[in-house]
C-alpha cells in the first residue's frame, strides 16, 4: 500500500484502475498470471505518431515515428538534424532490446522482457 500511495501523490498520469491494479500484480495476487509489457511494442502499438511520448519528452518533437521510439538508434547525422543528441538532449541508454544470438536472447531476463511477444 505504501508503494500504491507514493505513486498516487506523485504521478502526473495517475489513476487508481492502472496504479492499485499493478500493485496488485506485483505483489503476485492476480492469481499467477505473469504480465510482461514490452514498451517498445506498446508505444508502437498504441502510440503510432508518437503523440503521447512527444508530449512527455519534448526533445523527441522533431523526429519522425518509429525513430521517436528508439532515438538512441539515430546515426549521428540524424541526431543533428532533429536536434536531438544522445548523451546530451537524451538521454545514453542504460540497456538495449538488442541481442547478438537467439541463445542471448533466451537466456536474458531482459530478453524475456523484450521479447516482443509480451501484451
Amino acid at each position: 500500500r505504501l508503494g500504491a500511495a507514493f505513486f498516487e501523490a506523485h504521478l502526473v498520469d495517475y489513476t487508481p484502475e492502472a496504479n492499485w491494479g499493478n500493485w496488485h500484480a506485483a505483489a503476485g495476487l492476480n492469481g499467477g498470471r505473469l504480465n510482461r509489457f514490452n514498451i517498445l511494442k506498446q508505444s508502437k502499438d498504441y502510440d503510432p505518431n508518437g503523440d503521447y511520448v512527444k508530449l512527455w519528452c519534448r526533445e523527441l518533437n522533431k523526429i519522425p515515428p518509429p525513430l521517436c521510439f528508439e532515438p538512441w538508434k539515430l546515426n549521428r547525422d540524424e541526431q543533428q538534424r532533429y536536434n536531438c543528441i544522445i548523451g546530451q538532449h537524451y538521454p545514453v541508454p542504460i540497456k538495449t532490446n538488442s541481442f547478438s544470438s537467439p541463445a542471448q536472447k533466451s537466456s536474458s531476463s531482459w530478453g524475456k522482457l523484450g521479447s516482443g511477444s509480451e501484451a
